[in-house]
């Protein structure tokens, strides 16, 4: 007799956040989402920017992007932004992998996928990523999006961010594979 030990160990996080549209986050850049990369999770989280980022678009808006990494390269992160004025929202695709568990860059690329997707302001949006398979759909807070069929999206609950809980007018969410880590003996 012989022994197999097969280890799958994924671990990403995407988030999908939502702050009203004020006055100082209208004009959004790529040095703007440098800027919100570099300050939005506070003094414990010292991101380095990677690249020169970019420019993309997400549910017919124009949307800017900056790649970082974070703890000597182990987590690996882009913020997409764009602004939705039909719902006088900003919108924040926060997209993260570790490296250091060996989580491959395509589940990077997948949660780009997933951004590509999202709409903000009714209707539903049409994709051509066949992964992508089970639709998100919230009526509260006036959003969709689409992801592969074994991942779950939940509501992110941070008291200090929203004491009074998430609303259409800011909030997040958070996206997570249901299958991060399998053992088979």
């Amino acid at each position: 007799g012989g022994q197999i030990k097969l280890i799958q160990d994924k671990w990403l996080m995407y988030f999908l956040h939502w702050k009203p549209l004020t006055e100082e986050r209208k004009k959004i850049s790529v040095e703007y989402v440098r800027k919100l990369l570099l300050s939005f999770w506070g003094p414990n989280m010292p991101f380095i920017i990677l690249g020169d980022g970019g420019e993309t678009r997400v549910g017919n808006h124009q949307a800017f992007y900056i790649d970082g990494t974070i703890y000597d390269g182990k987590i690996r992160t882009r913020f997409i932004v764009w602004n939705c004025p039909e719902t006088n929202r900003q919108f924040i695709a926060d997209c993260n992998i570790n490296k250091m568990r060996g989580t491959l860059n395509h589940l990077l690329k997948l949660q780009f996928k997933i951004t590509s997707t999202i709409s903000c302001h009714g209707g539903s949006t049409k994709h051509s990523h066949p992964e992508l398979t089970q639709k998100y759909s919230s009526e509260p807070f006036n959003l969709s999006f689409f992801i592969p069929p074994t991942w779950r999206t939940n509501e992110f609950r941070y008291p200090k961010w929203y004491p009074e809980g998430l609303s259409p007018a800011k909030g997040s969410l958070w996206t997570l594979p249901t299958e991060s880590v399998k053992y088979v003996e």
